[in-house]
């Protein structure tokens, strides 16, 4: 398993919560939750601690980010940068998906109605995490990839604190833009998510992110 393929591994770990927020992790006790050797374990949590997942303190060690420590100025902040960026990304999927582009959307979204039904946050995490991938991914574009990346795991990490303020509304949203960008509408994806993002950030900031 690769570096890449083994803190993507890890990040899924630390979005479904199945590694807790707040947690302190090691090479050593990753590695023997992994059955891989501690070398490659390091290399990742470098990955992750790019991506905003994890955060190192000297003498200390690593720990997961616990979304309860991220400040509503930061998580408005978070998704303001998102609203610059990704409607114009969604507007390009809506032009250049395929139709695998579509099914891989749709598998994330029916994932997402899924875990909601359950009340299974973790599930709910993952499968919100998978949706925004894939509605990138449908673009075609590997510089938007790499831009939206690490918002996108950060966005997964704070979720289920901010889940009570954007859900119910929130996941029919997603289905909008799904349909948008089958239908081939930019201005349509476009418009959607940028009306979503400033839903959130309205919510975030009259609630002070509680």
């Amino acid at each position: 398993m690769t570096e890449s393929a083994l803190a993507a591994t890890i990040a899924r770990l630390i979005i479904s919560t199945e590694i807790a927020p707040g947690s302190h992790v090691t090479a050593a006790g990753l590695a023997d939750r992994l059955g891989v050797s501690r070398t490659p374990v390091r290399e990742a949590m470098r990955e992750l601690t790019a991506l905003g997942l994890v955060v190192i303190h000297d003498r200390r060690g690593a720990f997961v980010i616990d979304p309860d420590d991220v400040p509503a100025a930061e998580m408005v902040d978070l998704i303001a940068t998102r609203r610059r960026i990704e409607p114009w990304v969604l507007g390009l999927a809506a032009e250049r998906r395929t139709d695998d582009d579509l099914v891989v959307i749709e598998r994330a979204l029916m994932a997402g109605e899924r875990a909601m039904a359950d009340r299974d946050v973790g599930g709910l995490n993952i499968a919100h995490h998978e949706l925004l991938r894939s509605m990138t991914a449908a673009a075609h574009n590997a510089a938007a990839d790499i831009a939206l990346a690490p918002l996108h795991y950060r966005t997964c990490l704070v979720f289920a604190r901010v889940a009570p303020i954007v859900l119910p509304s929130g996941w029919p949203r997603h289905a909008e833009i799904r349909d948008a960008i089958r239908a081939g509408d930019a201005e349509r994806a476009e418009a959607v998510q940028r009306d979503h993002l400033d839903e959130i950030i309205g919510s975030l900031a009259s609630s002070g992110g509680q």
